[in-house]
């Protein structure tokens, strides 16, 4: 019986009596002597410890800030890259989830065919007009009832048709269109008369193809409507006949209805509307110099404008749509009975999404910090150990940007949205980890150990092989993913893989230094200014404590202090303790 009461006793300490601190922790002790004493025997108390602990525990503000400067060095090289150009972060592909296979036989032919469109134009031989070409066109699409298939609402109506024209009046009217609109010409460069109110003529009827200023009429249902004699809308039913029957223009309507439009039952929940922007948007001589100038006009080909340029003209209408037709849009689309969905240059509701992912990843942080904080009972635990996800993070990207074989040589310069939220990942793993070795530190509080090195190395021996466990499963499941034809995938695999690793390489080196020095220095205080502050904090008091140390020392030196520190309490002291308690 007596045996068997030994065994379940958690350690040798649990007889005694136990301070309030001791028995909020005894799951704590319990759970920890059932692992030291099952399949994982613990060191014998008389081994030594390890070279590398005792030195930490010897050197312990130089072990916390050498590895504090070091977690550090990650953040301050990706700041120094970003300031000399390098481009450590590559933000240009962000808004991208990456569906695309870059070694695919049939996606290099068409990546090659842009490319050559993009960067030859063996027709040009002439200057061009202001706005000339169309490009970048404001999308509507007017829509009726929803894109359920039971759906019965019919946007081919006169109501629709006349909500239709009625939005396309508002964004030619909108102040500043008209210096951006596609313009018609009557006579090419470098002449470039406006045709100003250009009418068409389809047979016995007449059709404007460009309003007053000049500018492209609207390329919808609207337009074709006008163009075969039924401006009204009075008969929808044959004017829509006319265009079949005139052939040349009816596949260019069918593609502006539902998919699931026939002419017998004359029924779309769509109406789609093209309206166009031009380019260049401004003189070709801004274009280029004036010797290129001397060229086009002696009749050579060259590339009139660059592709610097063109990302500036489209920059420039994005954010123009965006302050002048952005909200009007955004109510159009809540409108009834006629919903407007719509898109236009450099609109990407991915974007949206990003931004709403990235204020939920805020919130996680911040209940991520509070509950460590709860759970440790520790501000300067806690800021350590988010400190530590987060330089992880950025010493991932830098292995990942410049590091990691790829089939151009080193660095993947491909930052998707997958990647960015990679960061939802390490909060939760890196927080995992900062658990298991913090319930195991505080597990072994219950046992007795010769030193504190001896007590790091065991609990070292047990926290870090768990972790290390946990975290390769993880990242052999995600370099599963360099197997997928898809660069986002791909890439994603890769980049959490990478920061997984140096998380776990963080948190076995820079966390249990960070629990050395507050279970030593800190004595279970907090404080709010982070691992910063607390860390210079940590060598004001480690100074002292060692200046207290040594003075003890001192006076142990002495025979005559440590005899008078060791001689029993006499009678007379022992009465006048009972006196004073009675």
């Amino acid at each position: 019986m007596l045996e068997m009461e030994a065994m379940a006793c958690p350690s040798p300490r649990a007889s005694e009596g136990r301070s309030s601190e001791s028995e909020a922790r005894s799951w704590h002790s319990t759970a920890y002597s059932q692992i030291v004493h099952g399949e994982h025997p613990r060191k014998e108390e008389g081994s030594d410890a390890n070279s590398v602990f005792k030195f930490a525990t010897t050197f312990r503000r130089l072990s916390f800030c050498v590895l504090f400067a070091t977690n550090l060095l990650w953040l301050l090289l990706t700041i120094a890259f970003a300031l000399g150009g390098l481009d450590p972060i590559n933000d240009r592909n962000i808004g991208e989830v990456g569906l695309n296979m870059p070694e695919d036989e049939y996606q290099l032919r068409a990546n090659a065919y842009q490319q050559a469109k993009d960067e030859a134009d063996l027709t040009l031989t002439v200057g061009k007009c202001l706005r000339e070409d169309p490009v970048d066109p404001i999308q509507l699409f007017l829509m009726k009832g929803s894109f359920a298939r039971r759906s019965r609402g019919n946007a081919l109506s006169k109501g629709g048709l006349e909500t239709l024209r009625s939005r396309e009046n508002k964004i030619l009217a909108e102040s500043g269109w008209e210096s951006r609109c596609n313009r018609l010409y009557t006579d090419s460069y470098p002449a470039c008369h406006v045709d100003l109110g250009a009418n068409v003529t389809n047979g016995d009827y007449v059709y404007l193809l460009a309003d007053a200023r000049g500018c492209r009429r609207p390329f919808s249902p609207v337009l074709f409507f006008e163009k075969y004699g039924d401006p009204e809308f009075r008969d929808i039913p044959g004017t829509v006949h006319k265009i079949r029957d005139a052939r040349v223009d009816w596949r260019a309507f069918q593609d502006m209805l539902h998919k699931d439009f026939r002419v017998e039952n004359m029924r779309s929940k769509i109406l789609v509307s093209e309206i166009y922007a031009g380019t260049p948007r401004r003189n070709v001589s801004e274009y280029v110099s004036q010797e290129d100038l001397g060229l086009v006009s002696q009749g050579l080909s060259i590339s009139w404008y660059s592709d610097t340029h063109e990302e500036k003209e489209f920059d420039h209408l994005s954010h123009w749509i965006e302050a002048n037709l952005g909200s009007w849009l955004d109510r159009q689309f809540r409108e009834t009975p006629y919903r407007t969905l719509y898109s236009y240059a450099g609109y990407d509701p991915v974007d949206d999404r990003v931004l709403g992912d990235l204020l939920l990843l805020f919130a996680s942080i911040i209940f991520i910090i509070a509950y460590l904080w709860y759970y440790t009972g520790s501000l300067f635990i806690t800021c350590c150990g988010i400190f530590q996800i987060f330089t992880s993070f950025f010493g991932a990207n830098l292995i990942y940007r410049y590091c990691w074989p790829t089939p151009d040589g080193l660095g993947y310069n491909y930052f998707t949205l997958f990647c960015a939220l990679a960061l939802f990942i390490i909060m939760g793993i890196g927080a995992d980890d900062l658990f298991v070795y913090w319930d195991t530190w505080l597990g072994s509080a219950t046992h007795a150990y010769k030193t504190v090195a001896h007590r790091t190395s065991h609990v070292y021996s047990h926290a870090a092989s768990a972790m290390a466990v946990t975290s390769a499963t993880t990242v052999l499941a995600f370099l599963s993913n360099l197997s997928s034809p898809f660069i986002g995938i791909r890439t994603f695999g890769i980049f959490s893989a990478l920061l997984v690793i140096v998380n776990y390489l963080a948190v076995a080196t820079f966390f249990p230094v960070a629990v050395l020095v507050y279970d030593v220095y800190f004595d279970h205080q907090a404080y709010w200014c982070g691992p910063l502050c607390a860390s210079c904090w940590t060598l004001f008091i480690a100074g002292h404590k060692e200046d207290e140390e040594a003075h003890q020392n001192e006076n142990n030196d002495d025979p005559d202090l440590a005899a008078a520190a060791a001689a029993p309490l006499s009678s007379d002291d022992d009465d006048d303790d009972d006196a004073r308690i009675n």
